[in-house]
């Protein structure tokens, strides 16, 4: 029998790399296990870091945390794994486009996310669990072929406003599914604002996650700068799709929870 701890990752789409080689696991209520020993994953749906804080949001990513508890057993690490959407689409376009409001924004999201955390390691208080946060990936649009589209620009300058997406969702409906305006109509819904903006907008978000979590006393885990290319882009070699990293980027930052005690992921179990 193992003496490992169980480690729990709890989070978006991106947590599927701890359980799964190069695809997206099942959502709550499943938790899958499978790449790496006693590592239990859950993929709570496309929440929002910044409104974890928030008992009613769409998603209800807090409230399927929260239902998780009763799952965890004494003594195990719970690692967070939120933000990849905000900084890609929702960061931006709560700064108005505005390059001077990123930093401002980036620290409400923060707050609100840490929040949270807080709130999650008070109600399992009994369970002594060492809770802390993975930051999420670089976004970047340099993957994604749409980004070349010509009618790219138009169609993201009509998303900057509500009544603008809604009219974009609904003309995906009479669009070819797998024809190149409609990826381009997707892009322009699911990325805000300017490269630049958002490459500052992620950048700030891990820089405050990182300060954040140390004034809290709880671990920070980068996987943002690792997957970066020289120039800030995503290097295309860790990633499997245009925005989810492959399992290999969690060997890439193994030693980064050694250093918290934590040797599960240096002996995988098997791909699938």
């Amino acid at each position: 029998m193992s003496d490992r701890r169980d480690v729990w990752i709890i989070g978006d789409s991106h947590v599927s790399a701890f359980a799964a080689n190069d695809l997206m696991i099942a959502e709550y209520p499943a938790v899958v296990e499978g790449t790496f020993p006693n590592v239990k994953v859950c993929r709570v749906g496309a929440q929002l870091a910044g409104t974890l804080s928030k008992s009613d949001s769409s998603t209800g990513g807090r409230r399927k945390a929260f239902d998780l508890i009763s799952q965890i057993q004494v003594n195990s690490f719970v690692f967070f794994s939120f933000g990849e959407i905000d900084c890609r689409a929702h960061i931006v376009r709560r700064s108005n486009f505005d390059d001077a409001q990123i930093a401002g924004t980036v620290q409400t999201t923060v707050d609100g996310y840490l929040s949270f955390v807080s709130d999650f390691k008070k109600e399992a208080d009994d369970l002594n669990l060492n809770v802390g946060v993975i930051s999420p990936p670089p976004t970047s649009s340099t993957l994604h072929p749409a980004v070349r589209h010509p009618s790219l620009s138009k169609l993201s300058n009509l998303a900057r406003t509500p009544i603008g997406r809604v009219i974009l969702r609904l003309a995906r409906n009479f669009v070819p599914r797998k024809s190149k305006l409609n990826e381009a109509i997707w892009m322009s819904i699911t990325y805000s604002g300017s490269e630049m903006q958002r490459r500052l907008a992620s950048k700030l978000f891990v820089e405050k996650l990182s300060e954040g979590s140390n004034r809290l006393g709880i671990a920070f885990i980068d996987m943002h700068t690792p997957f970066l290319s020289e120039d800030g882009s995503c290097d295309a070699k860790w990633f499997w799709d245009t925005i989810h990293l492959k399992k290999s980027a969690v060997d890439e930052v193994k030693d980064s929870f050694v250093a918290l005690g934590i040797d599960n992921f240096g002996a995988p179990v098997a791909d699938k």
